[in-house]
C-alpha cells in the first residue's frame, strides 16, 4: 500500500492541473431552426420561402426536466459553444469517446 501512495499523489495533481486549466462551463447542445411567423403578407409565408432565422438555442437538463433557451445574439452563441467544448474537456479530459 505504502508504494502506491507517490501514484496516487501524482495522479491527484494531474487532476487539480486539468481543472485548474477548464473555463467556465456547462452541459447542454446547440440547435438551430427557421420559423414561419404566421403573418400572411410576410415572405415567410410563401411556400419556397426558408422562412426567418436561423434562431440557436440552448437545450440541457435542469433538475430532469429539459429547458430550451434562446440565443439572442451572435455573443451569446460564442459564449454557451465555448462553454460546451469546455464541459466536454471536463467530461473526457484524456480525450476518450464516452462519459468519465
Amino acid at each position: 500500500m505504502p508504494e502506491l501512495l507517490p501514484a496516487l499523489v501524482d495522479d491527484r495533481s494531474t487532476l487539480l492541473q486539468q481543472i485548474s486549466e477548464l473555463g467556465d462551463f456547462q452541459p447542454g447542445s446547440i440547435t438551430s431552426a427557421t420559423r414561419r411567423c404566421g403573418n400572411p403578407g410576410c415572405h415567410c409565408a410563401k411556400p419556397d420561402d426558408l422562412g426567418h432565422g436561423p434562431h440557436f438555442q440552448l437545450t440541457q437538463k435542469v433538475d430532469g426536466k429539459t429547458v430550451t433557451q434562446n440565443l439572442p445574439s451572435p455573443a451569446a452563441f460564442r459564449k454557451a459553444e465555448s462553454e460546451i467544448v469546455e464541459f466536454r474537456k471536463f467530461q473526457n479530459p484524456d480525450g476518450r469517446v464516452g462519459r468519465c
